[in-house]
């Protein structure tokens, strides 16, 4: 089939990462009961560094306009080196849930003017 050079072009995209991040060596040092206690958080999970992001999406584009829809995914990650898993009221301790976003933005120029949404 045929297409029209009047139809536009239309590109698509993914990308993906993952990342195994864990300390190899994290040496702690904490009081309990009055007693010095030493730790090792090694293999531990790096705080906020998710093993997955992905982003996938459509670029579809037509003379001075342009629009692009694109979904992204962020893996689950600790917000502390211990890798607490629950969250505390201040945030600074628990496990971050994934999560998932849908972004759309257009473009169009008029001239020598650019109009951006999204």
């Amino acid at each position: 089939a045929k297409v029209s050079p009047n139809a536009g072009n239309l590109l698509l995209f993914s990308t993906f990462a993952y990342v195994n991040a864990e300390y190899t060596r994290l040496a702690t040092t904490a009081v309990s009961n009055g007693n010095i206690v030493e730790g090792d958080l090694k293999n531990n999970k790096v705080e906020n560094a998710p093993e997955i992001i992905s982003r996938s999406g459509l670029t579809y584009g037509l003379k001075g306009f342009s629009t692009t829809l694109q979904f992204s995914h962020v893996g689950e990650a600790f917000a502390d080196a211990s890798n607490t898993v629950a969250p505390n009221a201040a945030a600074t301790a628990g496990l971050i849930p994934d999560y998932q976003v849908w972004d759309w933005s257009m473009t169009m120029v008029v001239k020598n003017y650019h109009f951006r949404a999204g």
